[in-house]
């Protein structure tokens, strides 16, 4: 290679990294490649989605079903990407070509990518379902043959998680990053709606309908329902909520954005229930311990609240002033029974006071100026300072949360996750992410081991509001020491393993199998300003019916989460395997299964149309900032080249 060829290529690929950046937002959806320019892709449609959600208890069963009609005189393949919930069990895929049926089965990732291009290859209509990202899936269709009418039908469950008394189950509408700071977000290209805002390469907008449907059986009384996204959407309740929204280009105008329907259950006292399933041999259960509407003061037990408090570099600016905001209104609203400490951690770590500070405004003052003396700087190394702070936790009656305030740009090994899963049930962990670039992959691990939910204020603007949520969330135990134990049923593969404090904000929820005769009695004991807590419900009484079939996949998911977090913070062959077997045994979507259907029925195969069009088997496509990149980068190429040639020959 010629020195300055040589010297030229890096200056290509930087400008094209470059220009990634001031890109807009192209996201197409749909990727079609056609040879003929005389096509016009106006004549593929998406014409439209239904949508139905069942939630039971707290359980979101949803089926998605989307209508794509090819009404060009050529043979088309198509990718599709649209979002999903991290939350979202994927465990059904099937496929309608006309009036034929194709039922998808799972395989392992290559091996299903394998099954989809031999299909393609040799003229069978086919699909392919794949996790892009946990909140982002892409589905590739191939040839869909002139005429086709093809309806791909996808089913996942969730379970809904409550905030502030309140539960929230949100259908995702919009295509967005999970990760990174408003820069991120602004030349995110997925960011659009997929169900009414579609875009072709040919800029050709289509105008497809969106129906959701949804009913509530809570197994409580409903408070109250409501559509909080789409203010004139029809909503009715009492003992059970339904849902009713249609939605078109014009009316998803006026209120941009995902699905959010928000309910409140009646009840003033801490109650529970127990859900049970059975198939192919094997029996699941879910027991959810819900929290009272309206706790009295005096039933919140002692609480110790230890803040861990990242002071690295990153930190520097509004992230520190944010936690020491958050520290001070969480402990000025605290009893003088309550205590606190605080630990710095950067490359080493420091401590407030050798023990446990009963709350005084003179405790807070001198708290805060202890952060004020620690300068940001150093790397991150989280493990040492949450050994030491669950050193001090006496769990004697006493409500002890740890709060882990970083941006996440931290050292984490395995072995932080697994202290956290040992030690849930002495103490709550709820990590608190503050900076421009937060690490969402860790704190949402973080939170997956604590059974919490992690909250994230990217910019100075957002922080006193998430802040407060923050604060609302954790401050408020109304039961600790909380034991679950199984008598007279078998119960096994029980997740969580340890029992966190039940929240007011925050129900309990258990999942596990069992083997044997469904009988005995679930018994939950705690303690809180009352006294002690007894409760056992009666497993014969549990509802025991078809519609909870989404127990067996809630129960794999939340293992596959937990393995797929150690996977990406250290990759073994052995846990990959295992998300593998998961997937494959429970029919689930994950990072390394996917779903693959192909119609090998298909009548007057060998008739092909005049044109075919131009293939990407490969179950995946660029996506649409690379197609920009990929043409830049051959033209600067071309320019180097011709450039190189003319300077050394010339």
């Amino acid at each position: 290679m010629r020195p300055l060829f040589r010297l030229l290529i890096p200056c290509a690929l930087a400008t094209t990294r470059l220009a990634a950046q001031n890109l807009p937002t192209l996201s197409p959806y749909f990727q079609l490649n056609v040879e003929d320019k005389k096509v016009s892709l106006e004549d593929f449609t998406l014409e439209g989605t239904d949508v139905q959600v069942d939630i039971a208890g707290v359980i979101a069963d949803v089926t998605v079903a989307q209508t794509y009609v090819n009404n060009t005189p050529v043979t088309l393949d198509a990718d599709y990407v649209f979002p999903g919930s991290t939350r979202a069990a994927v465990y059904a895929m099937k496929m309608r070509i006309n009036d034929r049926v194709i039922k998808a089965v799972v395989k392992e990732k290559e091996e299903a990518r394998q099954i989809f291009q031999k299909a393609v290859r040799e003229g069978k209509t086919a699909s392919l379902l794949q996790e892009e990202r946990p909140n982002v899936f892409r589905m590739a269709l191939g040839n869909i043959l002139p005429g086709d009418t093809v309806r791909v039908e996808f089913s996942y469950t969730e379970d809904v998680v409550p905030r502030n008394k309140e539960y929230e189950f949100v259908f995702p509408t919009i295509v967005g990053p999970r990760y990174g700071n408003a820069e991120h977000l602004a030349a995110d290209p997925w960011i659009k709606n997929p169900y009414t805002d579609i875009e072709h390469p040919a800029h050709a907008l289509l105008d497809p309908s969106f129906d959701l449907h949804l009913d509530l059986n809570a197994g409580l009384p409903v408070q109250e329902a409501v559509c909080s996204s789409h203010p004139a959407a029809r909503v009715d309740y009492r003992d059970r909520a339904s849902l009713g929204l249609h939605l078109d280009e014009a009316t998803y105008a006026q209120h941009k954005g995902d699905v959010i329907f928000r309910y409140r259950l009646a009840g003033g006292s801490i109650d529970g229930g127990v859900l049970l399933y059975s198939k192919g041999g094997e029996q699941f259960f879910m027991m959810t311990m819900q929290p009272p509407e309206h706790p009295a003061p005096e039933a919140i037990p002692p609480r110790d609240y230890l803040f861990i408090v990242d002071v690295s570099g990153s930190m520097n600016g509004f992230p520190i002033g944010v936690s020491k905001e958050l520290l001070h209104d969480l402990l000025s609203s605290l009893r003088p029974v309550d205590r606190f400490n605080v630990l710095l951690f950067a490359a080493g770590f420091d401590k407030f006071h050798r023990e446990m500070v009963p709350v005084s405004a003179d405790a807070i003052r001198l708290a805060l100026e202890f952060i004020d003396k620690e300068p940001g700087a150093g790397g991150t190394e989280l493990l040492p300072a949450l050994e030491e702070a669950l050193d001090m936790v006496e769990d004697e009656g006493r409500s002890t949360t740890v709060v882990i305030a970083t941006d996440g740009l931290v050292t984490v090994e395995k072995q932080a996750m697994d202290l956290i899963q040992e030690r849930l049930g002495e103490a709550n962990f709820f990590p608190f992410g503050i900076g421009s670039s937060v690490n969402r992959h860790l704190l949402e691990a973080l939170a997956h081991f604590g059974h919490s939910e992690p909250l994230v204020a990217t910019n100075a603007a957002e922080a006193r509001k998430v802040a407060q949520e923050f604060r609302t969330m954790i401050a408020s135990p109304v039961l600790t020491d909380v034991k679950v134990a199984f008598d007279g049923l078998d119960a096994y593969d029980v997740i969580p393993r340890n029992i966190p404090d039940l929240f007011a904000d925050k129900p309990i929820v258990i999942y596990g199998k069992y083997r044997g005769k469904a009988a005995g009695n679930v018994r939950v004991t705690g303690v809180n300003g009352a006294g002690r807590f007894d409760r056992s419900l009666p497993v014969e009484q549990a509802d025991a019916s078809d519609r909870n079939a989404a127990l067996r996949y809630l129960w794999a998911r939340q293992n596959i989460r937990m393995l797929s977090d150690y996977n990406r913070f250290s990759a073994q062959p052995d846990t990959r395997k295992k998300i593998v077997d998961l997937g494959l045994k429970y029919n689930l979507l994950t990072e390394f299964t996917s779903f693959v259907a192909v119609d090998n029925n298909r009548p007057d195969r060998t008739k092909k149309a005049e044109f075919k069009s131009l293939r990407n088997t490969s179950g995946s496509v660029p996506e649409p900032h690379e197609w920009s990149l990929i043409l830049l980068g051959l033209a600067l190429l071309a320019f180097l080249l011709f450039a190189n040639k003319g300077l050394f020959h010339g």
